[in-house]
């Protein structure tokens, strides 16, 4: 997945305004950071630490990163639902504030349980885990809904604006569907064990390609 980020980010035909190539090339770095983290941390898990499943440093900096990309990417998507609402202020602002509760639950989440600990002392931590997930799934199902609604609003008796419009809530229904699909395997599966990191890591891969797709 970060390969495919580094490609779109230097992509020749990336003609975007200022602002969002920074936004690009900050969730990029950070895809890279949390990249190099992932591997500091399966490499501690398995062959430093194990059997004792002592959590590296880098478990929470890796909670910390995702939250980071997960908010810098659903504030991109409520300022595009401004955009095609009409300069609407009402749903954008819930996205922004859901986007704050998710992100400060995942920072306090990770501060929590700062190293050296035990796996096992995320157990102490379930609920806020667990909420963190269900706001993240919340917050992209908005998104997707919203976008979805406001677009098709926009549609005209042109068919060629229509088949642009039409494509967008593809991507819009795909990308939501995506992340938040994610949030729920996650908050479905039980926390205490090992493989909910495993996939907690992907999340902000997925964030970031759904931005770039778009």
């Amino acid at each position: 997945m970060w390969g495919i980020d580094f490609l779109e980010s230097t992509s020749e035909n990336y003609r975007d305004p200022l602002w969002i190539k920074i936004l690009v090339y900050a969730l990029v770095a950070l895809e890279t950071v949390h990249g190099v983290l992932a591997v500091h941390f399966v490499f501690a898990a398995t062959a430093v630490d194990h059997p004792s499943l002592e959590l590296a440093w880098s478990a929470t900096v890796i909670a910390i990163v995702t939250s980071c990309i997960e908010i810098l990417v659903q504030f991109f998507y409520a300022r595009r639902i401004w955009i095609v609402s009409n300069k609407k202020v009402y749903v954008p602002a819930l996205v922004v504030c859901l986007s704050i509760v998710k992100f400060s639950t995942g920072q306090y989440g990770a501060s929590a349980g700062m190293p050296p600990y035990h796996f096992s002392d995320m157990l102490t931590r379930q609920d806020i885990v667990k909420s963190a997930f269900a706001v993240g799934a919340a917050t992209d199902v908005l998104i997707a809904a919203s976008l979805t609604y406001y677009l098709h609003q926009n549609r005209s008796p042109f068919h060629r604006t229509n088949t642009i419009i039409n494509s967008l809530i593809v991507y819009a229904i795909s990308n939501g569907a995506l992340t938040s699909a994610f949030f729920i395997v996650v908050y479905i599966f039980d926390t205490r064990k090992l493989h909910i990191l495993a996939l907690y890591m992907i999340i902000g891969s997925l964030y970031t390609n759904s931005m770039l797709a778009t």
